[in-house]
């Protein structure tokens, strides 16, 4: 199992992603800079040996808890394409193809500046027989 927090609140897909004229997709400033949070945090901790140094192998399930920046309206799936893409980045998996399972809660409580609770573990897929 992986545990990792992230001190931020990641951007939705539309703060992250912007679409030129010409029709090519770019990183907007919020998404390149919550993607180098995440990558220091990947860091620190791998150096701190909390994190495996090689990125995870195999089928994935992701266990988020999200502490709200602050009391505005929010879509519990907003934020996750952002942060599965930043973890990528980071090398904490392959792929965020691998990542099969994912259980979201989010809290209303409200944590300053919003904050991450990543938990990883191995997925097993159940049979249903």
């Amino acid at each position: 199992m992986v545990k990792l927090t992230i001190p931020g609140w990641a951007p939705s897909v539309n703060h992250s992603w912007f679409r030129s004229k010409t029709g090519k997709v770019f990183l907007t400033q919020a998404g390149k800079k919550f993607r180098s949070l995440v990558g220091f945090f990947v860091q620190q901790d791998r150096v701190k040996g909390e994190l495996p140094k090689e990125p995870l192998t195999g089928p994935l399930q992701l266990t988020l808890t999200l502490w709200v920046p602050d009391h505005r309206k929010r879509d519990i799936d907003n934020s996750n394409k952002a942060l599965l893409d930043a973890l990528t980045h980071a090398k904490i998996w392959e792929d965020d193809s691998q990542v099969k399972k994912q259980i979201v809660e989010m809290k209303s409580q409200v944590v300053k500046g919003g904050r991450i609770d990543i938990e990883i573990t191995e997925y097993q897929e159940e049979s249903h027989e």
